[in-house]
């Protein structure tokens, strides 16, 4: 049996994003399709999931570009 790959790459943004915030969006991301509805997010848990990854990517933003965003 071969592990299924995620390819979270995009040429585009020329590497610069957090890991981080891109894995946690796909995680949430794989939990929303689900079969049963009950083992689903709810639309509040999205949202607090991704404004986390954008927090994390501004601050990761920051960090690369030797700023505080405070």
């Amino acid at each position: 049996m071969q592990a299924a790959h995620l390819d979270t790459h995009q040429p585009s943004l020329h590497g610069e994003y957090d890991i981080q915030s891109t894995w946690k969006i796909a995680e949430k991301a794989l939990m929303c399709v689900q079969a049963h509805g009950f083992m689903r997010p709810s639309i509040s848990e999205i949202l607090k999931e991704i404004q986390d990854a954008i927090s994390m990517e501004r601050d990761a933003g920051a960090a690369r570009d030797g700023t505080s965003e405070t």
